[in-house]
């Protein structure tokens, strides 16, 4: 205050010396503030410090973008690229599919075993090409014509997990990643195999099957799909009486898709042909389409 009073009053009185010393005094007064504030931030800090606390707030895994980056760490631990992830995951279920005496395709990751009637399949993808890792898990029925093999008949892991345990699986953290991985292995052990077993593995248990509300609900079937396969698996195991109702029903579906559905329209009359014809030529019909899909699905003669 003094300070002012002074500047207001050279200000009514110039004089040029007094100018001087006032601007020294004005100078002084500046760096003994700043050097008072450098001093207490100094203080603040070294408080911090000896507390553990930082001015930082630490980055949560989930706030870090972009996770397939090898450098950046998380509890101590490097995080894993996609590609880690996915050798880990493809690694160690082919293994355990193995045990079950499934085998992968080369150049794939689906992992097939082949029963008299069907071929049981598993495949493993990315939803998100990431980090996050899932299953479809179905039948191709060796009796029903088709060039490859499809997941018409097919579900998620999810839909197999008896106890709703199955959540979203992978991580970039090794070590929940493994964790995930036997979550997976559990659900299969507990869920899958039994059922592909019972359920899948012949043509009796796929009629039941597909006769089932959960063939509507839980497994990826189309109507139109769903009474071509009834109306084969039926015919091949000598139900030509069933056989005959799911033909008309697949007959009347196809009208609305016109040209789409000719070949399988075409195939579906010859069957039913075919099956007026006496169970002789059936059988015969069913064992060059046999043999047609082995070839065509590159599976191993048995």
């Amino acid at each position: 205050m003094e300070i002012l009073k002074l500047l207001a009053a050279q200000a009514q009185y110039p004089n040029p010396a007094e100018n001087m010393l006032l601007a020294g005094f004005g100078l002084m007064a500046l760096v003994a503030v700043i050097t008072v504030v450098k001093i207490l931030v100094m203080y603040i800090r070294s408080g911090r410090e000896n507390s553990g606390e930082t001015e930082e707030t630490p980055v949560r895994f989930e706030e870090i973008p972009d996770y397939p980056i090898a450098k950046e760490r998380f509890d101590g631990a490097p995080l894993l690229t996609n590609k880690d992830v996915h050798r880990i995951v493809r690694n160690e279920f082919d293994g355990f599919f193995g045990e079950q005496g499934f085998v992968r395709r080369k150049g794939s990751t689906m992992w097939i075993r082949q029963t008299d009637d069907a071929v049981l399949f598993i495949e493993l993808f990315y939803p998100h090409g990431q980090e996050c890792f899932d299953f479809d898990i179905g039948v191709m029925p060796l009796c029903i014509p088709a060039d490859h093999i499809y997941p018409y008949i097919s579900a998620r892991l999810r839909s197999f997990d008896s106890f709703g345990v199955y959540h979203s699986l992978g991580s970039y953290i090794e070590a929940r990643l493994r964790q995930d991985i036997e979550l997976g292995k559990s659900i299969f052990l507990r869920d899958v195999f039994g059922r592909l077993q019972k359920d899948f593995s012949d043509c009796k248990g796929l009629t039941a099957f597909m006769d089932s509300g959960e063939a509507w609900h839980k497994f990826h079937i189309s109507p139109f799909d769903r009474s071509r396969y009834k109306a084969f698996l039926y015919y091949c195991g000598g139900d030509i009486e069933n056989g005959d109702i799911r033909a008309g029903d697949f007959l009347r579906q196809a009208e609305q898709y016109e040209d789409r559905a000719a070949d399988e329209v075409a195939e579906m009359r010859e069957i039913m042909r075919i099956a007026r014809s006496g169970s002789e030529e059936l059988q015969g019909y069913f064992a060059r389409v046999r043999e047609k899909n082995i070839s065509a699905w590159e599976l191993p003669q048995r």
